[in-house]
């Protein structure tokens, strides 16, 4: 399905215009539209594909083998109309949930292959919810690890649930009654958009509306779910926060990637999703989030695909493997870390797909305004730094644990070209074992860090 829609940030004045394809839309007797769009992907199997490698210390010098550590975000979720059940396996290295506006996933193959990989798939309720209740329980009987449904889609969009309150409000109690029947199931809101419909365009006032109806109570459901298309992170950050300020419930951003009058193109998109990710995964009123989406646009307007011929896209990639900021991953000494997987980092960090010969991300242009940390596990006495880095001319790579400067030591110019990347071997007194937060900082230059590994 196609629409265009504009809408209007209030308060912040901003524009932004959102032309969505191919969403899926159950008609009125609950039956979803079928994708039929390239399908390209359908046929891929897990060979095409590159896997996550372990390697032991003694290739540490030489490999160029990253091992993931840091577990998934349960916020981070992306929505689809078509994922092939082969490539899901993979999705799963990043991605905790997914949903396809509809009640089910398409095929067997695919529910079967996300209840393997403990990806949720989340249902969604539409316009006549009666249709769809023995579709969902069915669905909830097979898969008793799926813990939310989601409310209407957009009803104060015309081409969406299109729905008044009052309207809305005659179907909701069936819905809430049959949430309240499955244990360990919760409700989430009618999913909220900047729309168009009379009167009620506005989603605050919509909703306001909404629980003022009796028989309408906002305990009834657990967060707000919201959607938005603006290209300024902050502005995006800021709608979403103001559901929770309201309501005193926090949200569900179901829908968001920059578009509306955004022309950034792809690296734009990119630059948009680093600050949004960083921002989403250290928002505590956010619960979840969901780009849009999977199999979106990738060389036109807005470059939002997350998946294209059988592979991630360099933006995938970022979405996939951006730091979660795991609190509790303490890596090994003795094995490849990768750069993008910090506990803590300044704002202005920026991961891209890396141009190095393997690995999935790149810390990309950092520079003496820059931090970043990692919780590592060291032994006392002489340790070697392997730090695989490019940069643009001769510097100094500063180095701390738990605060405390083990000294600056220098990294040799590589040059800029993407394939340009060397290894520095750097010796390191550690003055006692244990559990270090390790920071590096520089003294300038534009340096972009790959991995590392503390051999000892």
């Amino acid at each position: 399905m196609k629409k265009l829609f504009c809408l209007l940030f209030v308060g912040l004045a901003l524009f932004s215009c959102k032309k969505e394809e191919d969403k899926r839309v159950p008609d009125d007797d609950g039956k979803k539209e079928e994708q039929s769009g390239d399908q390209s992907g359908d046929q891929s199997d897990k060979e095409t594909l590159k896997p996550t490698y372990v390697y032991d210390k003694a290739d540490l010098a030489d490999s160029t083998k990253v091992t993931i550590y840091q577990a998934r975000s349960t916020k981070r979720g992306v929505c689809y109309n078509f994922m092939p059940d082969t490539f899901v396996y993979k999705l799963a290295e990043g991605i905790s949930w997914v949903y396809n506006w509809g009640q089910t996933p398409s095929t067997t193959a695919l529910e079967n292959a996300f209840r393997e990989h403990n990806v949720e798939f989340i249902p969604m309720f539409w316009t006549n919810p009666n249709n769809n209740f023995t579709t969902v329980a069915n669905f909830l009987d097979r898969n008793p690890q799926v813990t939310h449904v989601l409310g209407y889609n957009e009803p104060n969009l015309s081409d969406q649930c299109n729905m008044q309150p009052s309207t809305a409000a005659q179907s909701w109690p069936s819905v809430v009654n049959f949430v309240k029947g499955r244990s360990g199931v919760k409700l989430i809101s009618p999913a909220m958009c900047h729309g168009n419909i009379p009167t009620y365009g506005d989603p605050f006032k919509w909703l306001d509306a909404f629980w003022a109806i009796d028989g309408i109570n906002l305990s009834d459901v657990s967060a707000i779910a919201c959607h938005s298309y603006m290209e300024a992170a902050g502005a995006t950050i800021n709608f979403g926060d103001e559901f929770t300020t309201k309501y005193n419930k926090k949200y569900w951003l179901t829908e968001f990637c920059a578009w509306g009058d955004f022309n950034g193109g792809y690296d734009g998109q990119q630059k948009f999703m680093n600050e949004m990710l960083y921002k989403l995964e250290k928002d505590d009123n956010c619960e979840r989030y969901a780009w849009f989406k999977f199999d979106g646009g990738v060389s036109s307007k807005p470059w939002n695909g997350l998946y294209f011929k059988r592979a991630l896209t360099e933006i995938g990639k970022l979405y996939m493997y951006y730091t979660t900021f795991d609190q509790n991953v303490v890596y090994p000494s003795n094995k490849w870390i990768p750069a993008e997987h910090f506990r803590n980092a300044n704002e202005k960090i920026k991961c891209y797909a890396t141009t190095d010969t393997d690995g999935n991300l790149e810390i990309n242009s950092f520079s003496d305004e820059d931090f970043v940390e990692y919780k590592v596990a060291l032994e006392a006495g002489e340790n070697i730094l392997h730090f695989r880095y490019q940069v643009n001319r001769n510097i100094k790579l500063k180095i701390s644990l738990d605060g405390v400067s083990l000294g600056e030591f220098a990294l040799t110019e590589t040059g800029e070209k993407g394939d340009a990347w060397g290894t520095a071997h750097i010796k390191l007194d550690i003055p006692s074992a244990g559990d270090k937060v390790v920071k590096f900082t520089t003294n300038g230059g534009i340096l972009n860090i790959n991995r590392f590994a503390f051999e000892n």
